[in-house]
């Protein structure tokens, strides 16, 4: 996958990661900031999109931009946030 990456990015770039959550997890935007945080230090974008609520409201989706500088911490970060329980899918 790393390699598919390297040929449609040009790094560093910004992405933006999808991440839906349950939503009875308090605080959960912060708790992924920080996750992102200690995977890529200082790399979180201002957020401008406003977060989506799934239409049974059991969920919360998050658009975070994110400054990457290579394939391979796109690869870091899917890996990383796909294990926390509160977050059910990352895009």
């Amino acid at each position: 996958m790393t390699s598919k990456f390297s040929e449609l990015l040009k790094f560093p770039c910004i992405v933006d990661f999808r991440i839906i959550v349950d939503a009875l997890k308090k605080d959960a935007l912060n708790e992924v900031k920080k996750h992102i945080e200690e995977i890529l230090p200082g790399s979180v974008q201002e957020i401008v999109a406003s977060p989506r609520v799934s239409s049974n409201g059991k969920y919360i989706s998050y658009t975070i931009p994110v400054r990457v500088l290579n394939a391979k911490n796109i690869e870091d970060l899917y890996q990383h946030l796909g294990k926390i329980d509160f977050i059910k899918h990352v895009l």
